[in-house]
């Protein structure tokens, strides 16, 4: 600046002139006159004090080093249902990044089909196809059916030949899983699809059949996808040595599957959770925990400075007086106290049918305990659930579910389950269905 305003007096030649002359644009010129007597300051990123503290990103490191096969995605979403780091995709993406923890990722396939229009709801289009299995040289053809708006799966067996009686068995079996719906079935161009016999069998069932375009595996994707998972996670890992061994083994993985597996097409969420219509309970519960989250380290890192005041609840006093009543943490209640021991406490818990941590019976809002009513559906892993009755149709979380029994606020019903599972809260209990399978 120094420079250009000394020579401009003595030569008489405008400061634009020279400043072109010097290779400068204007604007850049100005904007450094405008700046001309102050503190240089540095450009870079403020921290933020809702950003990861070191502790976190340390976390996020020991569980992907835990789960190496899963993408940073679905790292995310398990992180934040198991409690381990709540954390959005794109930030457990940078720090994988930032720690050479991420490959290359394999070039997307522009080419590739749409395929059918996506089903409203469960229950409407069931994918069929055979696939074969190496068993010791052996080869066995496996079958299944999977449900194409949950990615549930629906029935499989492995069977020795793929004829189309095979094919008639597979879906039989499956309908009586779950009588009443009468899907579309979509399958490839395979002789036991195309067959006289098999179409007859789709409609004397009151089903309708849809065949995919010839030479075009990705009109069916949905199950080719499903038979490369399981090859790739189940039958080579495992090796089995008999065709029974590869039924115990393909059995664990459909329910690990099913139950436990987050599914990257319907959210990261599992199937029987879409199945169930409880991804929008479990959407909200992982924005909560992100929020927070975040919260919880704006206000550490405020407090470490010394400019922080807790936040003062709507029913504290402001004079200082105390009148015996004491802040609740709820996130830290729905951690300690689990949906099994509210149901337990209600006395529904022995009433639920089922195995693992999805379990179904009477509904604790409408029902009695009794075998014969099971519309009340509940993830003890998640600690949701959802009521399929037309007159009820409840649906939330643990805190949820004893505000809607006892009839009272989510805030007195707080105070209400803080008092009654008072013993339970001094340290965090997990029961053996809130265990991920590795």
């Amino acid at each position: 600046m120094d420079f250009v305003g000394r020579w401009s007096e003595k030569t008489g030649i405008a400061l634009c002139v020279l400043v072109l002359w010097l290779g400068i644009s204007l604007s850049k010129f100005y904007d450094w006159r405008k700046r001309y007597g102050k503190v240089n300051e540095h450009n870079a990123r403020i921290p933020r004090d809702h950003w990861l503290t070191d502790e976190e990103k340390q976390a996020i490191l020991d569980y992907e080093r835990e789960y190496p096969l899963e993408g940073y995605r679905r790292l995310a979403f398990m992180m934040l249902d198991d409690d381990v780091a709540a954390a959005s995709p794109a930030t457990v993406y940078r720090v994988l990044k930032s720690a050479d923890r991420l490959g290359r990722p394999s070039p997307s396939n522009d080419r590739k089909g749409k395929g059918f229009h996506q089903p409203s709801r469960a229950h409407r289009h069931w994918h069929i196809d055979f696939s074969h299995l190496n068993i010791c040289g052996t080869f066995y053809h496996i079958c299944s059916i999977i449900d194409g708006y949950s990615r549930y799966l629906v029935h499989w067996e492995i069977r020795e030949t793929m004829f189309t009686s095979d094919a008639e068995i597979v879906v039989q079996r499956a309908r009586e899983k779950f009588p009443g719906e009468n899907p579309r079935i979509i399958s490839d161009n395979g002789p036991q699809f195309i067959a006289k016999d098999f179409k007859q069998f789709i409609r004397v069932c009151g089903m309708t059949h849809v065949t995919t375009s010839p030479y075009y595996p990705q009109s069916n994707g949905k199950k080719e996808r499903w038979f490369g998972t399981l090859k790739r996670e189940c039958i080579r890992p495992g090796t089995p040595l008999s065709v029974e061994d590869a039924r115990r083994l393909v059995a664990d993985f459909v329910e690990h599957y099913n139950t436990v597996r987050l599914h990257s097409a319907i959210g990261y969420v599992t199937p029987a959770d879409k199945l169930l219509g409880l991804e929008t309970v479990i959407h909200t519960q992982r924005d909560n925990k992100l929020e927070e989250a975040r919260q919880r380290r704006q206000h550490m890192r405020q407090a470490a400075r010394g400019n922080f005041e807790p936040p003062r609840l709507a029913d504290q006093p402001t004079d200082g007086a105390n009148d015996g009543r004491r802040s609740l943490d709820i996130a830290a209640l729905r951690r300690e106290v689990s949906i099994e021991q509210v149901l337990r406490q209600l006395g529904y818990f022995d009433s639920l049918k089922g195995s693992g941590p999805q379990r179904r019976g009477p509904c604790p809002l409408h029902d009695a305990p009794s075998d014969r009513h099971r519309t009340f559906s509940v993830h003890l892993g998640k600690g949701v659930f959802r009521c399929f009755h037309p007159d009820c149709q409840a649906k939330g979380n643990t805190l949820d579910l004893w505000a809607a029994y006892q009839r009272l606020s989510v805030g007195q019903a707080a105070e209400n389950l803080a008092r009654t599972f008072a013993p339970y809260l001094t340290a965090s209990q997990k029961s053996d269905t809130e265990k991920r399978n590795p």
